[in-house]
C-alpha cells in the first residue's frame, strides 16, 4: 500500500445520491467509503420515511488492483476457473461498455478455433451467471453478439481509481492511493498469448498515475 510508506490516512465519509424518475419509485442511496480496510465505495439502499419500499442493495464489488476478486456484501464470488475470472475482469474494465463475443473468445481461447472459442465463452458466462445468480445478483447481459456489464450495481476499484486520481487533490489522491493495492490484475495467469499481452499497456498506466498521486503527496507533505 503506497499510504504504509508515505505515512498518510483518510477518514471515512457518505454521500447521498437519490436516483429514479417519474416512472418509477424513487430511492436514496447512501456512498459509504470505507478506507480503513481499502474498499472501495459501497453502495447500500436506504430506509428511510421518503421512501419506505427501498430494502437493502448490495453492489458487486470488482477489485482489479493486486489480483481478482468479485464480492458481493461479505460473500465472494466463486468462479471455477481463472478464465471465468477474466471475463469478468476484462468486462469490468471496459468502462460500461460491451465487448464482441469475438473478441473475448480471441483473448482468452485463441488456440482454439471460433466456434470452439465462442463455444468455450458461452460455458464460462453461463458459469458466472450461475455463480452470480446464487449470490442473488445479476449484473451481466449478452446476446448473440456482446456482451457487458450492467453499471447499475457494480463497483470497480479501477474505475474509482482512475476517476479520483484525476481530480488532482489530496482527497483524491488519497482515495486513488489507497485503492491502488498493488499491480492491475498481478496474479491472474492466463496461457492465452493474447490475454498475456492484454492488461500490459493498463498496468503501466495505472502505476504511473498511482506514481503521480504519490509524488503529490509527499509534495504536500513537505
Amino acid at each position: 500500500c503506497w499510504l504504509v510508506w508515505l505515512g498518510l490516512c483518510q477518514t471515512s465519509h457518505s454521500r447521498r445520491v437519490r436516483c429514479g424518475n417519474a416512472a418509477g419509485p424513487q430511492r436514496e442511496f447512501v456512498a459509504l467509503r470505507q478506507i480503513g480496510d481499502r474498499r472501495p465505495y459501497m453502495l447500500h439502499c436506504r430506509r428511510t420515511a421518503a421512501f419506505p419500499g427501498c430494502g437493502i442493495m448490495e453492489p458487486l464489488v470488482i477489485r482489479l488492483f493486486g489480483g481478482f476478486e468479485a464480492t458481493l456484501g461479505n460473500a465472494r464470488l466463486m468462479l471455477q476457473g481463472q478464465k471465468e475470472q477474466a471475463v469478468l475482469a476484462v468486462l469490468a474494465a471496459s468502462r460500461g461498455g460491451e465487448q464482441s463475443r469475438d473478441r473475448l473468445a480471441g483473448l482468452l481461447w485463441s488456440d482454439r478455433g471460433n466456434a470452439l472459442a465462442r463455444d468455450s465463452l458461452k460455458h464460462a458466462i453461463a458459469h458466472i451467471r450461475q455463480s452470480l445468480s446464487a449470490l442473488g445478483h445479476r449484473v451481466i447481459e449478452a446476446d448473440r453478439t456482446a456482451v457487458r456489464l450492467v453499471p447499475e450495481g457494480l463497483v470497480v476499484d479501477a474505475m474509482q481509481f482512475e476517476a479520483s486520481a484525476a481530480a488532482a487533490t489530496t482527497e483524491g489522491d488519497l482515495a486513488a492511493l489507497d485503492l491502488f493495492r498493488g499491480p492491475f490484475l498481478d496474479g491472474l495467469h492466463i496461457a492465452d498469448a493474447a490475454f498475456q499481452d492484454w492488461p500490459l499497456v493498463d498496468r503501466a498506466r495505472y502505476q504511473g498515475l498511482a506514481e503521480v498521486a504519490a509524488h503529490r503527496q509527499l509534495a504536500r507533505a513537505v
